[in-house]
């Protein structure tokens, strides 16, 4: 580019809806990349098109903390949904500009016309080979289980090539039965450098073909709701807007601590004692993809100027974090996990409102797999291999060196 930036999107997705198509491009947010292409408009054509089209972006124009991806729109009106690729070129400036490059975006049709209430993104599948319990291969089953029976009807796994088979094991037969969907990234990554990445790539594979959508819920995250998960957003979102504030975007809420048990005792549901205060860390959220246009895994930093984001009390909504370890940014901003010994004392209160469902999970997961629950989470749990012993005590989990 003439301000001496380079263009790096990571990813391209073609969207399509009743009032609008374009091409969404992805890109790493960088403050000096988005003011070039605020003072220089980037357009965009059709290949072998002489007519160029301003591009417009996204991810830079609010005040939040935490910007992590921008998005390029390139809305052509030649776009068609029955096509299976698009190939468009960019350039900086309308006038006499040469191009600065060229993309091909392509779909898989069949797959685009389908549509969900709800749909999640899991976008952060890893092992644990300290505290191996608290491997995603572990924790996938049962949460997918969970969530499929209070409303969500799509879930996205997302892979990348040293992603561990352990993983592939556990969320097959969600994919064979066709309750799960796979989204494979060619390179070797640090999932930590990929997930904001991978959110953003989520929203807009499902931009028109989802009602609601959770981006950044973990495998040890359970929303607690009244009733399905569509039906208490539609509800929290329709009374809000009956007081004429505008559509609801997105909706956050809180998390309350849990103590993580043995995972061959059963689902970590059946865990019930929790911290008294909730996270006082940032909350978590879910957004209607239609009016979001980027996000950070703890809020949307993008949204439609017309709609509001709601934070709800966790009386209306909240939800449950089973973990016995702690993550913090190391130097350089590296994000490291960072292992203590859990206390009975940081989790003193009593909460028993999910442990009711254990059992229809557990009975649901043995049933998917064909397994009885200890013979399948033995068979998920990977071999503990680093330079820490793993000591179980009445008070749960240590570590010794």
């Amino acid at each position: 580019m003439l301000s001496g930036q380079t263009l790096n999107f990571q990813s391209v997705v073609p969207v399509f809806g009743q009032h609008e198509s374009y091409i969404a491009l992805i890109h790493p947010f960088d403050q000096d990349l988005w003011t070039a292409i605020t003072t220089t408009p980037l357009y965009c054509a059709a290949k072998n098109s002489s007519v160029l089209v301003p591009m417009t972006a996204y991810g830079g124009e609010n005040e939040v903390a935490y910007q992590q991806m921008m998005v390029l729109r390139c809305q052509l009106p030649t776009l068609s949904r029955h096509d299976d690729c698009h190939s468009i070129v960019l350039f900086e400036g309308k006038e006499h500009s040469l191009p600065l490059g060229a993309l091909d975006a392509c779909q898989n049709t069949d797959i685009a016309k389908e549509s969900y209430k709800m749909v999640s993104c899991q976008r952060f599948l890893r092992l644990d080979t300290v505290l191996p319990g608290e491997s995603s291969s572990v924790m996938l089953p049962q949460w997918v289980e969970y969530n499929l029976m209070h409303g969500v009807d799509q879930i996205i796994f997302y892979t990348m090539n040293n992603t561990d088979p352990l993983i592939y094991k556990a969320m097959q037969p969600y994919l064979d039965q066709g309750l799960a969907s796979q989204v494979h990234a060619d390179f070797d990554g640090h999932l930590y450098e990929q997930e904001h990445l991978f959110q953003n790539d989520c929203l807009y594979r499902f931009k028109h073909r989802a009602e609601w959508m959770m981006t950044s819920l973990d495998l040890d995250e359970y929303l607690l709701a009244d009733s399905t998960f569509p039906e208490t957003l539609s509800s929290i979102a329709s009374a809000e807007e009956a007081k004429g504030t505008g559509p609801v975007s997105s909706v956050s809420f809180p998390l309350y601590r849990f103590h993580l048990k043995d995972p061959k005792s059963g689902p970590c549901i059946t865990s019930t004692f929790r911290s008294s205060d909730l996270q006082p860390r940032m909350p978590k959220f879910i957004i209607r993809p239609s009016l979001v246009h980027a996000v950070f895994v703890h809020y949307p930093t993008s949204w439609d100027p017309a709609s509001i984001g709601l934070k709800v009390p966790s009386s209306c909504l909240v939800a449950f974090h089973y973990r016995n370890r702690e993550a913090r940014l190391a130097p350089f901003g590296v994000k490291q996990i960072h292992y203590r010994t859990w206390n009975i004392s940081a989790t003193p209160t009593q909460d028993e409102r999910l442990k009711g469902q254990a059992a229809k999970v557990r009975q649901s997961v043995e049933g998917r797999f064909q397994l009885p629950w200890p013979s399948l989470i033995e068979s998920l749990l990977p071999i503990s291999a680093s330079p820490f012993s793993l000591i179980t005590s009445r008070h749960g989990l240590r570590i010794n060196r």
